[in-house]
């Protein structure tokens, strides 16, 4: 349960969603009620030793389940109950599951409020299938990024989903899409610890934006140790670092997660921001030299070099990489808006008002209020 560019490090969070996100409210369950645990979780034992109040994502009610059984008793088919169970939560129930972006909740929660985001849902589908018989597993998808905002900030997703049988038989089960085409190719297959740590990065992630960083750091602490095959909280505990300044601490988590993985965009992207902070020129062109084997043209490490760029008061090679973000994600707010500072930086401020302007027509109310500022003061001094 998809926050990766920091224009200023310490300012800027990122957030990788595991069914961005990963993205990026999150509610947790209270534990009232007897549930069935997948599987012991050496995670959550650690979560609950430091006294983090959070469920196990991946556990419902036995009411929950009794309910389900009673309405699916009809179904004995394996894959028939499958479809049965997806049909049951989107239209033959009176009330459908509803997507709810940003809205990681446990899979009871997800069951009792019938909305959530992907996390969510998979969680809640993976549950419930469980408990009625049916052996299903979680799958990853990392590869094929989305981008999106929230809040003023620019996040990256990958995406988990519920997975079904072995080879040709294969399908994944993803919201309302049932896949079974060539798109298998791009999910992995992933064990509970792993989608438990995936569900743990976005609460942790929500902590931070929320500004509970003690609690958001211990959490990631957790998870950086409980679950080495993870990538996402590595970068974000990475990212909460940048945000309190601890650009040494940052740089030294960030590195070891380059180490573990070499080819996720965002650890380079963030480490790039350390280094930077640091004065470290030399690990700042390492980094870049190593990022660019694997991102080319991607638009996110475009927009952080035009960034970068921008705060170093490099304002005409700002606008240079920032247009080229801009091409590639022409109806972003928080690269419009970087834009148009470059733009007024270089004593263009026609072409800096126009791109402040547009970017206020989708910035989120922080951002908007920002724009709504940073544009009086603009013409104030150079009025149209």
């Amino acid at each position: 349960m998809e926050p990766r560019i920091p224009p200023s490090a310490a300012r800027r969070p990122t957030r990788w969603i595991a069914a961005l996100l990963a993205t990026l409210a999150f509610a947790f369950a209270a534990g009232c009620v007897r549930t069935e645990v997948a599987a012991p979780s050496r995670i959550l034992a650690d979560v609950r030793a430091e006294g983090l109040s959070l469920d196990d994502p991946i556990a419902v009610s036995p009411e929950s389940i009794a309910e389900i059984e009673r309405l699916l008793a009809s179904v004995t088919d394996h894959q028939e109950r499958l479809r049965a169970l997806r049909d049951l939560l989107y239209t033959r129930a009176d009330r459908p599951f509803e997507y709810a972006p940003h809205l990681t909740l446990t899979a009871q929660r997800a069951y009792e409020e019938r909305m959530g985001d992907c996390m969510a849902f998979s969680m809640l589908f993976a549950a419930l299938a469980r408990g009625v018989g049916l052996p299903v597993y979680f799958v990853h998808v990392r590869d094929v990024e989305s981008y999106y905002e929230r809040g003023g900030e620019l996040f990256v997703s990958s995406h988990v989903a519920v997975g079904y049988g072995r080879g040709p038989d294969a399908k994944i089960f993803d919201f309302k899409k049932e896949i079974t085409d060539w798109k298998l190719s791009l999910y992995q297959n992933i064990d509970d610890e792993a989608a438990r740590a995936l569900y743990y990065n976005n609460v942790a992630v929500d902590w931070m934006l929320a500004g509970r960083m003690d609690n958001a750091k211990r959490l990631f602490g957790i998870l950086v140790e409980r679950a080495p095959t993870v990538a996402e909280p590595y970068n974000n505990y990475g990212v909460l670092l940048l945000r309190t300044r601890d650009f040494e601490g940052a740089l030294s988590v960030l590195d070891k997660g380059i180490a573990r993985f070499p080819s996720y965009k965002p650890l380079f992207t963030n480490a790039i921001a350390a280094a930077d902070a640091l004065g470290r020129p030399d690990r700042v062109a390492s980094l870049e030299a190593g990022m660019q084997k694997i991102v080319h043209d991607d638009p996110i490490f475009v927009f952080g070099r035009g960034m970068r760029l921008l705060s170093k008061g490099a304002y005409a090679a700002a606008v240079s990489e920032l247009s080229r973000a801009r091409d590639a994600m022409p109806d972003s707010p928080v690269i419009l808006a970087g834009l148009g500072r470059a733009y007024i930086g270089t004593g263009d401020y026609t072409r800096g008002a126009q791109a402040l302007e547009q970017a206020k027509k989708s910035a989120a109310a922080p951002l908007r209020r920002q724009l709504d500022d940073k544009l009086s003061r603009l013409y104030a001094l150079h009025p149209r």
